[in-house]
């Protein structure tokens, strides 16, 4: 038999010190533990609206009594948490890259890509294309994506190396590319949303976006592509033909400026989007290409 672990930080739904021992963590450890266990909170809550419907259809039954729900709900509680600890949903992922901006460097804890739980397009599982980048690591990222940067980064103004880092925040070097329901990569590569005017195929997510300063977790759907050239080549398009990424664009000789401009003008709900960026331009890039 393989013996059982201690368990951890608030892995028992009783555990009124999880947090506390979070504070005796470092840091990039609590921030992967709070992320967990806000993730399993949100279970929780899932788990209790679909009991409170199924209630109304059970009244009257043999276990409609407050005995059977109150133990019920400690069972439903710690299934939460044990679901949260081995891999949950993927909402805890996305939650430590807000919390974290580092973690969109290097991600801390082995957390699952952020796979839709639904999908707009319905497709067949797949094996990895030639496309996916997922296991190229942070150098393999950079040395497969640089001629697709360079050319673009040419049409826009703005330098290669801009490109590569907001590519590499919006998907976690690529760890993190938005899939269908059967696996498949969207090569979106700069996680642009499929609006009323697309036409083509798009993958829809949870994702957690900022209204009026305070993160709200909300389903969007996103532009899908068959290929990275692909989605660079939509980037570029997008920048160059919508009026309100004019100033943007204006700006392109200033990578900064641009990034900022181009998430005032939307493109990011994110407050601090614009500086997440310019932190992989500035640490990140040479980083990745020091690594063998």
């Amino acid at each position: 038999m393989t013996p059982l672990s201690a368990p951890g930080p608030a892995e028992l739904y009783h555990d009124l010190q999880g947090l506390e021992s979070v504070k005796r963590m470092d840091r990039d450890q609590s921030v992967a533990e709070v992320a967990r266990q806000f993730e399993a909170l949100l279970l929780q809550s899932m788990v209790a609206s679909m009991r409170a419907a199924g209630d109304v259809l059970g009244e009257g039954g043999p276990f409609d009594s407050s005995e059977a729900r109150f133990y019920r709900d400690m069972l439903d509680q710690q299934l939460t948490m044990d679901l949260s600890r081995r891999g949950g949903i993927g909402l805890a992922a996305v939650i430590q890259r807000q919390l974290d901006p580092a973690a969109a460097l290097d991600e801390v804890r082995p957390a699952p890509a952020v796979v839709p739980v639904r999908a707009a397009v319905a497709a067949p599982p797949a094996p990895p294309s030639e496309a996916d980048l997922a296991g190229e690591g942070r150098s393999g990222f950079v040395s497969r994506l640089q001629p697709l940067a360079e050319r673009t980064a040419a049409e826009l103004g703005v330098s290669a190396e801009l490109l590569l880092s907001q590519a590499a925040l919006e998907t976690g070097w690529g760890r993190q590319v938005l899939r269908d329901g059967g696996g498949r990569s969207s090569n979106n590569l700069f996680n642009i949303k499929a609006g009323s005017d697309w036409q083509g195929p798009v993958v829809t997510v949870p994702t957690l976006e900022y209204r009026d300063g305070v993160a709200v977790r909300e389903w969007a759907a996103f532009r899908a592509y068959d290929s990275p050239e692909a989605s660079f080549s939509d980037y570029a398009e997008l920048v160059r033909s919508n009026p309100r990424y004019q100033q943007a664009l204006a700006a392109a000789g200033d990578d900064r400026r641009y990034i900022e401009e181009l998430a005032a003008a939307g493109y990011a709900t994110d407050p601090d989007y614009a500086d997440k960026v310019m932190g992989v331009l500035e640490r990140g890039l040479a980083a990745a290409r020091s690594e063998p």
